[in-house]
């Protein structure tokens, strides 16, 4: 079972005239959008100079494991959207990219909008968000608890 969120029907519609620069220029920026609306109770809470209460603690938590989630649903769909920026294929001696036809093909314009956004969606999604989430596991302390529990079950062999 693969849930493409960018893929629905819906989408598919609605955005068949947009170009492949746009939409991976829209998906992207999206979850950001989306990221920085979860992140505003915790943004109020560092303004207002609260930063040390309990209240500020389960919103930093609730924020953490919500920005998460959507990174772990978004992350399969932006990944392969983000990569196939650079699968290219030849057409009567010219490149053209896979994903829409009418852009030529992005190794041949390292500096078009669609490969300088291509490299940096593809450092951001597939490299970023597994490096970030293994940030957050070694922020709290999941490798260490691990490891533990890990020796603990061979003392108790």
């Amino acid at each position: 079972f693969r849930l493409n969120i960018f893929d629905l029907p819906a989408s598919a519609c609605l955005l068949k005239d947009y170009s492949y620069t746009k939409k991976l220029m829209g998906f992207t920026l999206s979850v950001f959008l989306i990221l920085f609306l979860l992140a505003l109770p915790l943004l109020i809470l560092l303004a207002s100079g609260r930063r040390s209460t309990a209240k500020y603690n389960a919103v930093f938590n609730s924020f953490c494991f919500a920005g998460l989630f959507l990174l772990f649903l978004v992350y399969p769909s932006l990944s392969i959207f983000s990569t196939m920026t650079f699968r290219c294929q030849e057409i009567e001696s010219q490149h053209y990219l896979s994903m829409d036809l009418r852009h030529s093909c992005p190794w041949k314009d390292p500096g078009s909008a669609l490969f300088i956004w291509g490299v940096l969606s593809t450092l951001l999604f597939p490299l970023g968000v597994p490096l970030l989430m293994w940030g957050v596991m070694v922020y709290w302390g999941v490798p260490v608890m691990a490891r533990t529990k890990h020796d603990k079950a061979i003392l108790e062999r």
